[in-house]
């Protein structure tokens, strides 16, 4: 895919749409300067395009020789063209001090302004610890990512959810989104604001979800991506593209706990988010974003999502620091026992192609090519929030980018013109 195409595909679909790419997003001025490389070039023209970013990376250096904090600048412009809602953006540079910046407010009614400590919902990037999860259970002997699903789940919800294929379906499958599990969460045909209508947006007071709830919610709002039958292939080793499933991914979490015999929430805890330092970082079910959650457009006032609606898909809270000790420890392997598993979690072989977007999707990671582009993470977003957290192997950078509204900007994006901004400074260094 090219690199001007991955800016816009990126922008625009993989922050976990609420409702599919047919939902209803803004794309205001900011988010249009940041994209202006592929207005100007067109998605095939990769030169032009990288080009325009490192253009604005040069802009950066000047405006650095002059005293101006350029990502302060980048977040101050987005904040102030996105109604002033709340950014926090971070770059982890090895050999450096962590940067990182706030900017807008916080909450709407008290006008309180963003800092160091706000802490924000992320979403779908939560995705990328249930993985890791994962990969440690298989590290430590207590499943195979090759154990048939309906070991831990029963085969009849498995039947009703693949077409009739659950017995085919792997631990695999569900770590890469290639079971074709439909997806409670993107309902096809329903907007952002009909889905937070049909499930709720006042936190706990919409109610608490089991796994086993929302197996049924999805039985009733969901039909199969595909199965193998569409397909034309007898099993799931033969499928070659990825489509995504919130659902597959609440599986994993029940997996998590029935392997571990602890709770999903205590054993990231324990295995995760403490050993990376992630002193910040929460669940929704266990504690509320400090920021306040806005979905312009979609929702009046202020968002929550309900607690455990999204869970081991998109239950975690965090800073936009603590995300980049997270990115920065699993990248280097400090979350493994073992070498191989960061390999395999890295490996091409493990990547398929989104359905629709053409971007690789691995075991709860993305995989982001193109011109001077290496990228691995994921994106977020929940009822009231937008995350980002993307991991440059060219360059052994972190970059995080959290914000209160669900519907206004494209993270990634702006993660992209980041990126542009620290490589033409790294260059002029």
């Amino acid at each position: 895919m090219t690199f001007a195409a991955v800016v816009v595909a990126l922008a625009w679909q993989l922050a976990l749409p609420l409702a599919g790419a047919s939902s209803s997003v803004s794309v205001d001025h900011a988010t249009r300067t940041v994209l202006a490389a592929d207005d100007e070039c067109g998605d095939e023209d990769d030169a032009c395009a990288v080009n325009a970013l490192q253009l604005r990376g040069r802009q950066s250096v000047r405006d650095e020789t002059r005293g101006v904090d350029a990502i302060q600048a980048h977040i101050d412009l987005a904040s102030k063209q996105r109604k002033g809602m709340a950014i926090g953006a971070c770059v982890d540079q090895p050999g450096k001090e962590v940067v990182c910046r706030y900017t807008g407010i916080r909450d709407k009614g008290s006008g309180e302004k963003a800092n160091a400590t706000d802490s924000f919902a992320i979403g779908s990037a939560t995705k990328m610890f249930t993985a890791v999860a994962i990969l440690q259970l298989a590290e430590q002997g207590n499943l195979s990512l090759s154990d048939p699903v309906e070991k831990f789940i029963p085969r009849a919800t498995l039947d009703a959810l693949t077409g009739g294929n659950g017995g085919g379906v792997k631990v695999s499958n569900l770590l890469g989104h290639t079971s074709g599990m439909g997806d409670y969460l993107n309902i096809p045909g329903k907007s952002d604001a009909e889905v937070i209508k049909l499930y709720g947006a006042r936190g706990a007071e919409s109610g608490v979800y089991s796994p086993e709830e929302i197996y049924e919610l999805a039985k009733k709002h969901a039909q199969p991506a595909f199965t193998l039958q569409s397909l034309g292939v007898e099993s799931y080793e033969n499928v070659t593209k990825a489509s995504y499933s919130n659902t597959g991914y609440i599986m994993l979490g029940d997996i998590i706990e029935k392997a571990s015999g602890t709770s999903f929430e205590a054993f990231v805890t324990t295995n995760i988010l403490s050993p990376a330092g992630m002193a910040d970082s929460s669940f929704l079910t266990m504690k509320s974003a400090s920021a306040t959650g806005y979905a312009e457009g979609a929702w009046k006032g202020p968002i929550a999502m309900p607690p455990s609606l999204a869970w081991s898909a998109g239950d975690i809270v965090s800073t936009p620091r603590d995300m980049a000790r997270f990115l920065r420890s699993a990248m280097k392997g400090q979350l493994f026992q073992k070498a191989e598993t960061l390999k395999m979690w890295q490996n091409d072989a493990y990547y398929h192609p989104l359905e629709g977007m053409g971007i690789g999707y691995g075991y709860g990671l993305m995989h982001l090519e193109g011109p001077g582009m290496d990228l691995f993470g994921h994106a977020g977003q929940t009822f009231g929030f937008k995350s980002a957290a993307l991991y440059d192997r060219a360059t052994d950078v972190v970059y995080t980018w959290d914000q209160n509204d669900s519907q206004l900007g494209m993270p990634l994006a702006d993660i992209l013109m980041i990126k542009s901004i620290v490589d033409s400074q790294s260059k002029a260094q």
